[in-house]
């Protein structure tokens, strides 16, 4: 991984499917038109594959991966650094979006991602956007 390129985090929250497509087609439109965007979304391959298509038809094509291991930050940790690897070496994207299906676990995906691995490598942009109401966030 390159230690001079920084790619932005941006985190949606809520289940797969229209609702947080159009808040990613959102967050698209108001990005620079000439960013590189990378999705990695938390759900079933199944939900992932459905979800694709709507991002697909709502915004220009941008790469996505399905997280279907669990929890980015618990169950699933494991998984999203291994991906994260290697769209930071492979794809060298301006922005990655991460959909999260659960609220309550940005606090522990933000210590994940701005702890001392992805220092140099991960910049997170702030507070989350809900596709629906969440109470509690941790």
């Amino acid at each position: 991984m390159s230690e001079t390129h920084k790619s932005r985090v941006h985190v949606i929250c809520g289940r797969p499917g229209p609702a947080r497509a159009q808040a990613l087609d959102a967050l698209l439109r108001i990005l620079p038109e000439t960013s590189r965007v990378v999705a990695v979304l938390e759900g079933m391959p199944a939900d992932g594959v459905a979800e694709t298509a709507l991002i697909h038809a709502q915004t220009e094509p941008i790469a996505t991966h399905v997280l279907a291991a669990g929890c980015p930050c618990c169950s699933g940790a494991l998984a999203l650094r291994v991906t994260l690897a290697r769209i930071l070496q492979r794809e060298q994207p301006d922005e990655i979006v991460i959909g999260l299906i659960d609220a309550a676990h940005v606090g522990d995906l933000k210590r994940l991602l701005t702890g001392p691995s992805w220092q140099g490598h991960l910049e997170w942009t702030g507070e989350p956007a809900l596709t629906e109401p969440v109470s509690g966030l941790k």
